[in-house]
């Protein structure tokens, strides 16, 4: 059995591999070193891979490690959690907040008006082409009636002046009279 050790100047992190019956296992420490298998952290970080940061108020530290006081926008006994604000949620994976359009930010915090413009934008993208689809219908139907309430007058009119006079006229000499009135 034995294990090495290597930093990487970019971003701190620290390969360690290990071999134990014949079998390869690689141990990466985002912020941190690797010591006999295992990562050892920096100064406020923790996980198993020195993957988490602490976001403490001070320096002042609990014997089991954990924060005396959290920085704003933090929570949680190792102050690792965001509060994502607007009914943003915490990343599963992450620390950080995954936030519902139309908010930004880290915390959810920021209305841009270009995001609210792009979300209802987007939104009258997606519904714009159903209230089309319902609107012509309407439209179409809506002068079917007027036209068929149009010939239904021309006839009313043309039947009740047949039976005054005894003579007939003609239903488009009606139609004109009528759209000259309007």
């Amino acid at each position: 059995m034995y294990a090495f050790q290597r930093d990487e100047k970019n971003g701190g992190r620290s390969w360690g591999s290990s071999r134990s019956n014949g079998k390869q296992q690689q141990i990466i420490c985002i912020n941190g070193k690797t010591v006999l298998r295992k990562c050892v952290c920096k100064l406020d970080y923790f996980g198993e891979y020195c993957e988490r940061k602490m976001f403490c108020k001070g320096f002042e530290r609990e014997n089991n490690s954990s924060c005396v006081q959290c920085n704003a926008n933090y929570f949680g006994a190792l102050c690792d959690r965001p509060k994502c604000r607007n009914g943003g949620e915490e990343h599963a994976e992450e620390q950080r907040c995954q936030c519902p359009q139309p908010y930004s930010g880290d915390f959810c915090e920021t209305l841009k008006v270009e995001d609210v413009y792009r979300f209802y934008n987007t939104k009258a993208a997606l519904v714009g082409p159903l209230g089309i689809l319902t609107v012509i219908p309407m439209l179409f139907c809506f002068y079917m009636c007027e036209k068929k309430a149009r010939i239904r007058q021309v006839n009313r009119i043309q039947k009740s002046w047949s039976e005054q006079r005894k003579a007939s006229i003609e239903s488009a000499h009606i139609a004109s009279l009528l759209a000259e009135k309007a």
